[in-house]
Order: structure tokens, then C-alpha cells, then sequence
């Protein structure tokens, strides 16, 4: 348990909490925000982004020696998390308007292990005034332990709702515990992680895509018996591909926004009929060494490069809940839909494919399991 009144600071720091965003930052916001697929995705997404790169300067303002560190972080719905300062977890939770008395949060970064925070953090976004807020702050054991009172509502399938008075409007808190707290003392549950690993070993006996191996240039079985295939690195696909410029033209655009893929990274391709859509599920995977996760990005397209047709959604779920929702709607004009997630070595993701007439492919999980571990 945390006890703010515990922890003395031998100086006084000011209350500060609004930062206007820079023209390089709102410019560079609206940039990430194109590669949303939907409208009202593309203005969350622009949201999102104005919410994280104002948080990183104010964060600088404030205590320099606090560095952000946003290599990895992963963006759904309003929120935005696996971000770290030290070896403090932080997640972003943006809001348009002070005027909300709830704030909705995905379950995934309360209830899975790949998700959970040492903080979870109110960012408001002004955009018409160019300046965001940092209006709260709430700890993990403070997280839960509303949840365990009934505080939290659920709003539908994956996301809760918990209210604004939850939050420590002090954002001074924050960067007291920045400073003068070891991770150690906000305990995020080995429970949930030992869950994940009980998962994975009983999925073990099932059928599973074992994408550790693609690594070492292998297939398993379950892989084998789909058709998969592997294919050389991102930039050798154009000789072996039959749609390259589609594919690596997404994987430029991703490298452009920051995402860094290693020259390890393997990549299979999956063909498939959907009724009678004909569709291409395309696979990347690498390791993160620097925090022992793996990620996977897939893109799905059509051998042709047509459009891909209205109703046809991308969904991937962990254990726990689903993580990301893409759509093709009656507005859509695009050839490809693609999502990335980042997992635990104990973690599993399953992709389904669905179409508006309730036709609907779902592979067996992709897991990564290397030899060692195995």
C-alpha cells in the first residue's frame, strides 16, 4: 500500500499541469492519425497521439532527468500503455473534455498481465486550444482495489468504466513517486503472469502456431498442415511475393512512424478463401530484446490487391479479452487492413477474420515458444 503522505520531497515543485503542444507535435500527431483505417478511429488516433507526445513534454518540463520511453508502446481505443519511465509501467488514458464524469478503460490494462500499469494517467486534450492536461493519476493497488469495491462498470465486452473521482487530481504525486519510489514497492500481480503461463502450457497440447520457429526458418505442424509459407526478409519479399509494393509499402510506412523491425524479423504468408473472397494473411515476427516480448504484425489483403470487401473485420484477442478491432465499412476504399500486438513468451493471440454475411476464419493461437523454453 501506497502512502503519499509518507514520501517528503526537501523542495517544493510547482503546479503546473498544462503544456501547449508544439506545431512540430500537432503536425506530427496528424501524420500518425492517417494510418487509422476509419474516420472515427483516425480522430482517437489523433487524440492519442497529441495525448502521448504532450505527456513526453511535460514530463521533460518537469523533470528532466525522467526520460519516456516509447519505443514499444501499444495504442487501443483511448489508451495507450506499455510505455515506461525506469522500470515504472505507464499508461495513458486520454479524454477529449473535462466534462466527463467516467472515463472508459480497456480491460486489457487492468486484468492481463501484459497490460497492467505502476500508473495509469488522465491526459485531457484540447485540440482547438493546442494544450493538453495531465488531470490525474491513479496506482495500480489503487486500481484494483476500486475494481474489487464495484467501483468499476462494464460498459461492453472489453471495456470498463470507472469514475472520474477515482483519479488523484495531484499529478504532483506522480512525479513524486517517478523520483523517489523502486517499481518493487507497486506490486503488478505474478499471479496473472503464472495464469498466462498455466494457459499456454494446456494450449500446448493443442493445436498452436508456433511462430518462435520462424525465427530459426521452421514451420510447425500446425502451421505445415494450413499451407503457411515462409518468406525472406521485409525488404527480399519483392522476388518472392506476388503483391510486394502492397506489403512493403505498409511496412515503410510503419518504419517511417517510428516502428523499429530488426533485420531478424521472419514473415510467412497465409492463403485463404472466405466464402468466396479470396484473401492473404501476411506475418511478421520479431523479438523485442530489450524486454524479452515478441511481436507480431499481420496485414491482411487480397492476392489482387482490391479492395477488401464491406463487413470484413480483423479481430485479435488474448486470453483475456480483444485487444484490436479493424473494419472494412461502407465508407472504406482500401486494399488491406493491419494490426501488430506485442506479447509475454507465456502470452497467445488468435486472429479471426469475419465477414458481415457471419462467415468467419479463426486460426489457432500464435504463441512463441522457443526450444529453450519448450
Amino acid at each position: 500500500m501506497i502512502n503519499s503522505s509518507e514520501l517528503v520531497l526537501d523542495y517544493t515543485v510547482s503546479s503546473f499541469d498544462t503544456i501547449n503542444l508544439t506545431s512540430e507535435q500537432i503536425e506530427q500527431a496528424a501524420n500518425l492519425s492517417d494510418s487509422a483505417t476509419e474516420i472515427d478511429m483516425q480522430w482517437q488516433a489523433y487524440l492519442n497521439a497529441l495525448a502521448l507526445l504532450g505527456f513526453e513534454l511535460w514530463l521533460h518540463q518537469r523533470s528532466p532527468e525522467l526520460i519516456l520511453q516509447i519505443e514499444n508502446n501499444v495504442t487501443i481505443f483511448n489508451t495507450i500503455y506499455q510505455l515506461k519511465v525506469g522500470e515504472f509501467k505507464l499508461c495513458l488514458l486520454t479524454q477529449n473534455t473535462l466534462e466527463d464524469v467516467v472515463i472508459p478503460i480497456p480491460k486489457i490494462v487492468v486484468d492481463s498481465a501484459n497490460g497492467v500499469a505502476h500508473f495509469y494517467i488522465l491526459v485531457t486534450v484540447d485540440e482547438e486550444q493546442e494544450e493538453i492536461s495531465i488531470t490525474g493519476v491513479l496506482h495500480y493497488n489503487q486500481m484494483k482495489r476500486y475494481q474489487q469495491s464495484g467501483k468499476f462498470s462494464l460498459q461492453s465486452e472489453p471495456i470498463y468504466e470507472i469514475p472520474l473521482d477515482c483519479f488523484d487530481s495531484d499529478v504532483n504525486h506522480l512525479l513524486l513517486y517517478l523520483r523517489c519510489l523502486e517499481a518493487s514497492a507497486i506490486q503488478l500481480p505474478d499471479s496473472l503472469r503464472e495464469t498466462a503461463n498455466q494457459n499456454i502450457r494446456g494450449r500446448l497440447s493443442q493445436p498452436v502456431i508456433n511462430v518462435a520457429l520462424w525465427l530459426q526458418e521452421k514451420l510447425d505442424e500446425t502451421a505445415e498442415s494450413l499451407s503457411w509459407l515462409l518468406l525472406p526478409t521485409p525488404e527480399l519479399t519483392t522476388a518472392s511475393f506476388r503483391s510486394p509494393s502492397l506489403f512493403e509499402s505498409i511496412i515503410e510506412e510503419l518504419v517511417d512512424q517510428g516502428l523499429s523491425i530488426p533485420h531478424s524479423a521472419r514473415n510467412a504468408l497465409l492463403d485463404f478463401n472466405l466464402g468466396e473472397t479470396a484473401l492473404q494473411l501476411y506475418s511478421l515476427v520479431w523479438v523485442l530484446t530489450e524486454s524479452n516480448e515478441w511481436s507480431i504484425l499481420f496485414i491482411l489483403g487480397t492476392p489482387n490487391d482490391r479492395n477488401l470487401p464491406v463487413g470484413l473485420s480483423l479481430q485479435i484477442r488474448d486470453d483475456v479479452s480483444l485487444l484490436n478491432e479493424q473494419n472494412i465499412n461502407s465508407t472504406s476504399d482500401q486494399a488491406y487492413l493491419y494490426t501488430r500486438v506485442i506479447g509475454e513468451p507465456s502470452e497467445t493471440f488468435t486472429v479471426s477474420i469475419n465477414l458481415s454475411n457471419g462467415a468467419n476464419f479463426t486460426l489457432p493461437p500464435f504463441t512463441f515458444v522457443s526450444e529453450q523454453s519448450s
